[in-house]
Order: C-alpha cells, then sequence, then structure tokens
C-alpha cells in the first residue's frame, strides 16, 4: 500500500459516502429498503451504517496498538442488525445522520493516521469492509 492507493481509497469513500447521503437525504421519510418487518428507513440506514462504522473504527484501531479483535460471523448479521435497528428506533433522522457522519470522519482520521509500514494484508481487508463498498450496496438496494 502506497499513498496514492491510500488516496484513492478514502476518494471512493467520500464519493460512495456523498452519493448514499443524497440518496438518503431526498427520501428521509417512507421505506428506503425492503419489505414488512426488515423494511428499513432512511434513519435506519444512517443508523446502521453508524453502528457498522463504529465496530469497524473500533477493530481497526485495535489492530494497530496490537489489541485483539472482535469477531462477528456473517452469519450473525440479519441477528445483528435486526437488534441495532430495534435499538436505534428512537433516534431522529438527525441524530441517526449525525452518528454515521461522525462515525465516517474517524474512519477517515484513522486511516489518514495508518504508517505505510503498517497497511497489512489484515489492515488493507479491514479498511476495505466497511468503505465504499458497504456504501454502494445500499445504495443499490434503495428503489424509487
Amino acid at each position: 500500500m502506497n499513498s496514492a492507493e491510500i488516496s484513492a481509497i478514502l476518494l471512493e469513500d467520500q464519493k460512495e459516502w456523498e452519493a448514499l447521503c443524497a440518496v438518503l437525504d431526498v427520501r428521509p421519510t417512507g421505506v428506503v429498503h425492503g419489505i414488512g418487518p426488515t423494511s428499513w428507513n432512511a434513519r435506519d440506514v444512517y443508523a446502521h451504517v453508524a453502528r457498522w462504522l463504529e465496530y469497524s473504527n473500533s477493530n481497526l484501531e485495535n489492530a494497530l496498538t496490537g489489541i485483539p479483535l472482535s469477531n462477528i460471523q456473517e452469519s450473525q448479521f440479519d441477528e445483528i442488525n435486526g437488534r441495532w435497528q430495534q435499538e436505534d428506533s428512537e433516534l431522529s433522522l438527525v441524530e441517526a445522520r449525525i452518528r454515521a457522519y461522525k462515525e465516517f470522519q474517524r474512519r477517515v482520521k484513522i486511516i489518514k493516521s495508518i504508517p505505510l509500514e503498517k497497511w497489512t494484508e489484515e489492515v488493507v481487508k479491514m479498511v476495505y469492509l466497511d468503505g465504499a463498498s458497504h456504501y454502494r450496496l445500499h445504495r443499490s438496494y434503495i428503489t424509487d
């Protein structure tokens, strides 16, 4: 990993973040993806992204300082997402968006602070996990 590659990651993250926010902000009410009990509104998506960013940011910081990582299995995602959606259901759209934005900014700060020699294969994988591809995935779920 070199400086140009890191800059490219940050640029793509920013582009996809802005695209997701733009889609969510024009649909502040109503369902944006899913149906029935698994449907999500804009607040739910922002809260979801905030939660996963908080988790991955903490894991990334831990990896960089040698603290053991928290491992969530992919088979647990639906259960965790459902629990977090329920826990965050009292948030306003503004509160959820602020949380997501703060965690996104924290992510940028962490990535910028990683010394080149610490960009191991594990760190690269962690950085890609909750970045542009996650935001792009949620945009793909949103239908008109």
